[in-house]
């Protein structure tokens, strides 16, 4: 060949372009189909052969125009960047699974749904022996990748104490038949024998689960009745059936108790809930509610403003008083529409008083009570011997106790000034002689904890509110379970778009694949009009 004369190049066929680009087509089309609905039938066989054929076709056809391109310059420099690439993606792949190993999660959602709560924080830390996670779910479960990373952060938090499995019931239906579950969604949890399974997928749902397993005592709260008190087993929006399910997760058996019929309060009585009576006890119930208290135990009463009774007889030698008012708060209230609801006063801030009952309370942030209509209630300077009160939650200063809600004014030297008290809790030392004989006097307490309203706790106000929290920490203190005091796991937020299994296919193959695929066929097309 003449010196100084390009060589030319033998144009390629056009059949041979459209074998190649129609045979890569039909690969490509057919591995994206089975990537959405996972089918393998004989047509995905037929695209991928004829695709394949046609793709290898042109290859052999044209193999001298592919020697000279492998052997061309600007295919070994594009071969140097494509190896570079290669390698800074396994660094970044490397560090991603080191980083998974011992990662640190930073939860940017608003209702930190990937935060564990500090009660399961607090439950897990106390785990003393090991629990098995085994969760049956499909790995196409709409739900499966929210659990996954769920029990995820239980099994680290656990520090080697939690063992986490997941398990397809239809590829491994002996295990499945071996622990009695007949579909997927099951999650079962074990500990030295005890077992529980639960078919929810939140964080709740498995740490009830979780404290059933590990505990092995389960206390029982009695809510009296027979005075028009607040129902457990109601589901009206002043029943206490919420309260009850919130208990029976924190392994309490919660029974129902009639003074009037049965006499006295049974010796397993943990905790006594008096949850806001429309008539007074009769003498006999005080005097065995008072019997009850002085051999050590434990009560909750929860008074509505008048005319309900504010049951001063029951508390009479605590150091307490109970004022015949009603709360309105125009410094901090609930503001519901247009509406200014000043008779429902919110607690917020440093007004949660610091007490074992509140402490977490006072420590989270944007964390505020409210209580609807309700009376408020006072220490005693001097309360008396042994007896130790101590005030929880208080209103603004520009609160009042109005004794004549007819007329809301406030009537100096009538009406209470704020602030006001709205909760109490009182301790008292008790001394108990020993069974045998000269052995020593062992000291008892007993424990109350008075609230001036009975509406904050009923399920109108119960669920994704922090009045939960409150109820719930009264009564562990109570309980002496002072390891549940804690913020529990609210109702997570759905922000979702709902699509099928096949519809999050095609998502993720769009968003990863055909959007990017297409800026690479676009360089592809340039790159041979250039060439």
């Amino acid at each position: 060949m003449p010196r100084g004369k390009r060589r030319v190049k033998a144009p390629v066929p056009v059949i041979v372009q459209w074998l190649f680009l129609g045979g890569l087509a039909l690969v490509v089309a057919a591995l994206l189909t089975y990537h959405v609905t996972r089918e393998t039938k004989w047509w995905f066989w037929t695209i991928l052969g004829v695709g394949g054929a046609a793709f290898v076709a042109s290859l052999i056809i044209n193999r001298k125009a592919v020697v000279d391109f492998l052997k061309a310059r600007a295919t070994r420099y594009s071969a140097a960047i494509g190896a570079n690439f290669l390698i800074v993606l396994g660094i970044v792949a490397a560090v991603n699974y080191i980083s998974s190993l011992r990662g640190y999660r930073i939860d940017f959602t608003q209702n930190k749904r990937y935060t564990l709560s500090p009660q399961t924080v607090k439950i897990i830390k106390s785990i003393k022996h090991p629990v098995t996670v085994t969760a049956f779910y499909r790995p196409d479960s709409w739900n499966y990748e929210d659990v996954r990373i769920l029990l995820d952060q239980y099994k680290e938090l656990g520090r080697g104490k939690i063992k986490v499995r997941f398990v397809d019931p239809d590829k491994n239906p002996g295990l499945a038949r071996a622990y009695g579950i007949t579909m997927s969604g099951t999650t079962v949890f074990e500990c030295q024998g005890r077992r529980e399974e639960t078919t929810g997928s939140e964080e709740q749902d498995f740490t009830s689960a979780l404290l059933k397993v590990i505990s092995t005592e389960r206390k029982k709260v009695y809510f009296l009745e027979g005075h028009g008190e607040r129902d457990p087993e109601s589901y009206d929006d002043l029943g206490y059936s919420y309260a009850k399910e919130a208990l029976e997760k924190e392994r309490y058996t919660v029974e129902k108790l009639n003074l009037l019929t049965q006499k006295t309060i049974p010796e397993a009585c943990d905790v006594l809930v008096i949850a806001g009576p429309e008539k007074p006890l009769m003498k006999e119930e005080v005097e065995e509610v008072r019997k009850y208290l002085e051999r050590g135990g434990r009560v909750m009463v929860m008074i509505e403003p008048p005319p309900a009774p504010g049951l001063d007889d029951l508390l009479e030698g605590y150091g307490i008083k109970v004022h015949e008012d009603m709360v309105l708060d125009p410094g901090a209230f609930l503001a519901r529409g247009f509406f200014a609801e000043i008779s429902t006063p919110v607690v917020a801030g440093d007004r949660i008083k610091w007490h074992e009952i509140t402490r977490p309370l006072t420590r989270a942030r944007g964390v505020a009570l409210f209580f609807p209509t309700c009376r408020s209630l006072e220490k005693e300077e001097s309360p008396p011997s042994g007896v130790t009160v101590d005030s929880l939650l208080e209103t603004t200063d520009q609160a009042w106790g109005e004794t004549n809600p007819r007329e809301p004014r406030l009537d100096e030297g009538v009406d209470h000034k704020g602030p006001l008290t709205l909760a109490l809790a009182v301790e008292k030392e008790l001394e108990s002689e020993g069974k045998k004989k000269g052995k020593e006097k062992t000291k008892k307490r007993a424990r109350i904890v008075v609230v001036g309203d009975a509406d904050f706790a009923c399920n109108q106000f119960f669920r994704g509110t922090y009045n939960a929290d409150f109820f719930m920490n009264a009564i562990n203190w109570l309980a002496e379970e002072e390891e549940l005091v804690s913020i529990r796991p609210k109702e997570p937020e759905r922000r979702e778009l709902t699509m099928d299994i096949k519809a999050r296919r095609l998502m993720v193959l769009v968003t990863l694949f055909i959007l990017p695929g297409l800026c690479v066929a676009l360089g592809v097309v340039v790159w041979w009009r250039r060439r």
